[in-house]
């Protein structure tokens, strides 16, 4: 029989009304000890006192202990509360939602929940922007109508990663790291690359118009029209502006005479009489703009997903699964809609575009010079039909993409060492197999992955 104060929930309820009892104890015993005290050391005795220093010493000293006790229980009492909302909570709150999904997949008829990224100089030479090796195939869209069962060839994954996490002593642990990081990607993560674009956006397009006084038309970034929300563009920009990409907008920066290295030297040169050089004020100018163009190079990288061309859809599914509290919209085996298109195998899925994100993170974070064209993708992401590496150095680690040539979600596990960690399926793949990437980190290479410093993050997730 199901007995209600044994749930975790109801136990947490019961330490938190015990501690606050002892509280109140605490705080009464600690001012009788302190007045004890003051009395003892501070008051001398009259020949009338009720109490002589051979009976109050020993008292004070008695009050000392039980208030030393009852402190001990209340600390005893908060740490069990913190462990059962750490450990035990988390699992509750599982169960109850196996069992809630449960009777809905009874009511539907459904018999099992199963389903189962040239380079960048100061000169600005010819600059192409190539994207880094696909590292995930094109999605081929169906010919025709069907019904996704979700069938793999390996349906024994989960219970992989059920006993793989609890022989590692994991299983608890990591559903509570996997929602970490879920809200660390909505409330922290992709809030920062959106800010920061749309920061960008608007810097590049007032220098732009400011460099093109003299040209027929002024110009704007030509992505600034795929930004949906935070970009209010005048009727003059949208229909009389000349629309540029990168590579005109890198040509523009040539012709102004940008040398990043010279800049920067003439912009230290200031004038005895106090008053600044003109040429100084230009090179100001001309080193913010690179500064400016750099990052947009950078950031561009984070809406190109590999296999696929469609950078507005991207922005787009970004700010709606930042603003979904918990990532509560996302969907590893498919995606949001579009300008009033549902989405299509055409398109990435939302696990395609999150991991991205992060493995550029990783990519952007082990970049010390802020190199546009930085690439160490091949040290992050290794994928199919390319087998899983076996290192001989336990502290290297690496992601490896399982199943990028299917229409459903990429499913992601991490080579630690000589080792294969498996993850967990669906929706928690993703999450999963990057709270176990930086269990690696922490755990094998000192809390770094090449020059990221990961303290930080994993003391967040955990």
């Amino acid at each position: 029989m199901y007995d209600p104060n044994s749930s975790p929930w109801a136990k947490s309820q019961q330490r938190k009304d015990r501690q606050e009892k002892l509280r109140y104890f605490l705080i009464a015993l600690a001012s009788v000890s302190v007045l004890l005290t003051i009395d003892l050391f501070y008051v001398s005795p009259s020949e009338s006192s009720l109490f002589g220093t051979s009976f109050l010493a020993p008292l004070t000293l008695i009050c000392i202990a039980f208030t030393g006790i009852v402190a001990y229980m209340y600390v005893q009492e908060d740490f069990e509360v913190y462990k059962l909302t750490r450990d035990d909570l988390p699992a509750d709150s599982r169960k109850r939602y196996l069992e809630k999904s449960k009777e809905t997949l009874r009511k539907a008829g459904i018999a099992s929940s199963k389903s189962k990224v040239t380079s960048f100089s100061h000169d600005f030479p010819s600059m192409a922007t190539p994207l880094h090796q696909s590292y995930t195939a094109q999605v081929k869209p169906s010919t025709s109508p069907q019904l996704n069962l979700n069938l793999r060839a390996f349906d024994s994954v989960d219970d992989l990663a059920e006993s793989f996490l609890a022989n590692k002593g994991l299983d608890k642990k990591i559903r509570t790291w996997m929602q970490n990081i879920r809200l660390w990607y909505s409330k922290d993560f992709l809030r920062l690359v959106l800010e920061s674009h749309l920061e960008n956006l608007l810097a590049l397009n007032k220098q732009l118009r400011e460099f093109t006084q003299g040209k027929d038309r002024y110009w704007i970034f030509e992505g600034s029209f795929d930004e949906s929300r935070g970009l209010d563009l005048t009727f003059e920009e949208r229909n009389y502006y000349k629309r540029v990409g990168l590579r005109e907008i890198q040509d523009l920066a040539i012709e102004m005479g940008c040398n990043y290295v010279k800049d920067l030297e003439a912009s230290r040169v200031y004038s005895i009489k106090g008053q600044q050089d003109p040429n100084v004020e230009k090179a100001i100018k001309r080193l913010v703009f690179v500064d400016t163009l750099r990052q947009r190079i950078m950031l561009e990288k984070y809406f190109e997903i590999p296999g696929y061309n469609c950078r507005g859809y991207v922005i787009n599914r970004l700010h709606s699964l930042e603003s979904s509290p918990g990532l509560s919209g996302y969907s590893a085996n498919s995606g949001g809609s579009y300008q009033g298109d549902s989405w299509t195998a055409k398109r990435p899925t939302d696990a395609h575009i999150l991991s991205h994100a992060f493995f550029r993170m990783l990519n952007n974070a082990n970049n010390p010079t802020a190199d546009p064209e930085f690439n160490m993708m091949n040290d992050i992401i290794i994928n199919y039909p390319s087998t899983p590496p076996r290192y001989e150095q336990p502290q290297k680690v690496i992601f490896y993409q399982k199943n990028p040539d299917s229409i459903i979600e990429p499913h992601f596990e991490v080579i630690s060492g000589s080792e294969i960690w498996s993850t967990y399926r669906g929706n928690e793949n993703l999450f999963c197999a990057i709270a176990l990437f930086f269990l690696h980190v922490k755990s094998k290479s000192q809390g770094y992955f090449y020059q990221m410093d990961c303290h930080e993050f994993f003391n967040l997730i955990s």
